[in-house]
């Protein structure tokens, strides 16, 4: 199984973003919880930061507070 490490950086954009956005800590959730499970699956990984003891991942995922929205 895979981790999914939350940085305090990460942690604070979550809180202040999830003010306006009440969804996403749920999408969030549901995010991490697929990533721990398959991050290959759902992201690539990103090669400049080879240095660091784990892979690191970048993704992207729906925010369902904007389903429908252009």
């Amino acid at each position: 199984m895979v981790y999914v490490v939350v940085t305090t950086v990460f942690a604070g954009l979550v809180a202040d973003y999830s003010k306006k956005h009440s969804k996403l800590r749920a999408d969030l959730e549901v995010f991490s919880q697929r990533a721990a499970l398959a991050p290959k699956a759902i992201g690539d990984q990103i090669p400049g930061l080879s240095a660091l003891p784990f892979p690191v991942f970048k993704s992207r995922s729906k925010d369902s507070c904007h389903q429908g929205e252009l």
